[in-house]
């Protein structure tokens, strides 16, 4: 799902550049262990492009469903933007 991707996308986005203090673990280990991630193999500007796709697919995905589906859409944007 789009939201399952997004979340993925942002943890690795956390481990490039996140501030260790904020995310609560220790950031730049996916790099040091050689871990294949979409970061490693798009760069930091596209893997942030796709995260935002990702958001608008979960946000349209969820429309149909009018006001009922709000807390489902703040939450695909809790997870696209979060910094923690």
């Amino acid at each position: 799902t789009a939201v399952g991707q997004a979340f993925q996308l942002a943890d690795d986005l956390l481990d490039v550049d996140g501030d260790a203090g904020k995310v609560g673990k220790a950031t730049g280990k996916d790099d040091v262990a050689g871990k294949a991630t979409h970061v490693a193999s798009l760069g930091v500007e596209r893997a942030r492009a796709r995260l935002a796709k990702l958001e608008e697919q979960a946000i349209e995905a969820l429309k149909p469903f009018g006001p009922k589906a709000e807390s489902l859409i703040e939450a695909a944007r809790f997870v696209t933007r979060r910094r923690h």
